[in-house]
């Protein structure tokens, strides 16, 4: 066994650092590497585990972090130790509570460890003084820290973590999945009767931070300027806790016939939906004692579907997007600054088309889970080299 990947955020979980971990445990397979991953229970992991091509061994969520911790130091010392050949390296896939139970473990098994670090989450310790300190001792006695965008990599440095033991990795997409798809988007456009409207887009969870809202309040200035020839629809594909507060402010605009709250897609339908809008939007902005947007794999998908995007000026989200060549960057929560960059893209449709056959190129070159996953192996590679000199 090469590699032990502890997580508590993992698939059938859904979200950006879950999609993030089982791509890269993928990818790292892929190297020809063996892969373990020790994740935590939710619904539906068990079928989940039964088709995942990496092996993945569940301990209990009860008891609380503490518990959780010690589980996965565990599970991970059990699972090196009745494998003869020699763990390469353990990943804590966040700061907590993986990376307590990796630290032990390595120091247990005597191999080298390294922590991901994904938007500010591990300098959200609330002023709590014995947190602070913990987070201290691990940045101290890890291997590596990864940073999967300049926003986390700068966080790491904020938190005292030196350069030398800061490893930029970056970020995947698997493009081979994410592609334009016509006829799913033809009938997508048909199911939700958008007739030749522009469509606007976001795919995310519902909640406050994601921007929503600053869409809806852009709304009215940019149907307006695009005039009643080109009719703009905005089609939020998600569910989440803030979904009747948007409905509310859709009302209060009287915008009913304007946004279509499509709910939870199916995979199979994400490419379609990313194929038949005109932009993806999603102005994301921090909440105090929030994590922020780590990077957004949403826009890559996007992108792969040839499509231009919007995102704001915060997190991870300038790594991935690629500011006037594949979308527009904007300040946060300015509903009069989106408007402005959406009108001046729908305004120009051969500009947009440029943009999504650019924003399709730069991901197939510099956002694949093998660059990543060999950014990795190289770190721990590292240690090996100089360890057999």
């Amino acid at each position: 066994m090469d590699y032990l990947l502890l997580a508590t955020d993992y698939p059938p979980q859904v979200g950006g650092i879950q999609t993030y971990h089982s791509h890269l445990a993928a990818a790292l397979q892929g190297l020809g590497r063996q892969v373990h991953v020790i994740a935590t229970e939710h619904p539906g992991w068990q079928a989940h585990d039964a088709a995942s091509p990496v092996p993945v061994t569940r301990v209990p969520t009860k008891g609380g972090k503490p518990a959780i911790y010690r589980r996965l130091r565990d599970e991970a010392v059990r699972l090196a130790r009745a494998n003869p050949a020699p763990l390469r390296g353990l990943i804590s896939t966040k700061w907590s509570p993986e990376a307590p139970g990796a630290r032990q473990a390595a120091d247990a098994l005597d191999v080298p460890w390294g922590l991901f670090g994904h938007d500010r989450e591990f300098i959200l310790h609330g002023a709590n003084v014995l947190k602070w300190l913990l987070q201290q001792y691990l940045f101290d006695k890890t291997n590596f820290c990864f940073a999967i965008s300049n926003y986390a990599a700068d966080n790491f440095r904020r938190a005292g973590v030196p350069d030398a033991r800061l490893r930029m990795v970056g970020c995947g997409i698997d493009s081979d999945r994410f592609r334009p798809d016509a006829a799913r988007a033809a009938a997508l456009r048909a199911h939700h009767n958008l007739g030749d409207a522009l469509v606007l887009l976001t795919v995310a969870r519902v909640v406050p931070r994601k921007g929503h809202l600053t869409v809806i309040q852009a709304l009215p200035q940019i149907i307006s300027a695009l005039g009643p020839a080109r009719p703009v629809k905005y089609l939020i594909v998600g569910d989440g806790e803030h979904l009747p507060a948007l409905q509310a402010a859709v009302a209060a605009r009287s915008l009913q016939d304007s946004v279509i709250f499509a709910g939870r897609a199916p995979d199979a339908d994400l490419c379609g939906y990313y194929t038949l809008a005109d932009l993806m939007v999603m102005p994301s902005y921090d909440i105090p004692g929030k994590p922020s947007e780590g990077f957004g794999l949403t826009f890559l998908e996007a992108n792969c579907c040839e499509t231009a995007v919007i995102g704001s000026r915060t997190g991870g989200i300038p790594d991935a997007v690629d500011h006037g060549l594949t979308g527009l960057l904007v300040p946060p929560r300015s509903p009069q600054s989106l408007a402005r960059a959406a009108i001046q893209l729908l305004r120009d449709p051969d500009a947009l088309k440029a943009m999504g056959l650019h924003a399709r190129r730069r991901a197939e070159q510099q956002f694949t889970w093998n660059l990543v996953a060999r950014r990795v192996d190289a770190a721990f590679g590292e240690l090996w080299q100089s360890n057999t000199q």
